[in-house]
């Protein structure tokens, strides 16, 4: 083994101290040596684009696109105005982002996320005050089976239920009144 002469002298200096001293000391610099490696093992090289990726990427040209179809900003226009004074209405929600699992086990949770990783609700109804969902609503396409039969293992409508928020389906493709929509919501003229 070579060691060179800076090296030789602080094994020689760490060798006479107490071993409960020199376990501390050969932490410490175990962790200083840590502290200088793991940023490069761990993220900074890895998130950072080279220059290559980075010239790639200035290359593509980006717009803005529309998140909604015109069928869709007339259902919405129509919904806001049913529910303007009882709910936030919220468009095209991830269906994870509505529920919060309390079940630790791992499985059950990653099953779930599986079952559901790509259910968009069409739209969505969260009390103003909570800020919790009370009410989705799916838009079905004729002849669609529509997002809740995706995964026929899991009953979208029993997850649904379980979070106690109550589920709405509208035809895609036809004009609906306000009052046939406060009727199909199910909110009268006060709730």
């Amino acid at each position: 083994m070579i060691l060179s002469l800076p090296g030789v002298i602080i094994i020689d200096i760490l060798s006479s101290l107490p071993a409960e001293v020199y376990i501390v000391v050969l932490l410490l610099v175990m962790l200083l040596i840590a502290s200088y490696m793991l940023p490069s093992w761990f993220g900074k090289s890895g998130s950072r684009l080279t220059v290559n990726e980075r010239r790639r990427l200035s290359t593509i040209h980006l717009e803005p696109r529309s998140v909604m179809s015109p069928d869709e900003a007339l259902l919405y226009n129509t919904l806001h105005m049913v529910v303007r004074d009882r709910y936030l209405l919220l468009a095209k929600v991830p269906f994870r982002n509505l529920i919060q699992m309390t079940e630790i086990d791992k499985v059950a949770r990653r099953a779930l996320f599986h079952a559901t990783r790509n259910v968009i609700v069409d739209f969505v109804f969260v009390h103003p005050g909570s800020l919790i969902t009370e009410k989705v609503l799916f838009v079905k396409t004729s002849g669609e089976q529509g997002q809740l039969s995706r995964f026929p293992e899991v009953s979208m409508l029993d997850l649904i239920s379980r979070a106690q928020i109550e589920v709405a389906h509208l035809m895609a493709g036809r004009s609906y009144t306000v009052e046939e929509l406060a009727e199909i919501l199910e909110l009268g003229a006060e709730e």
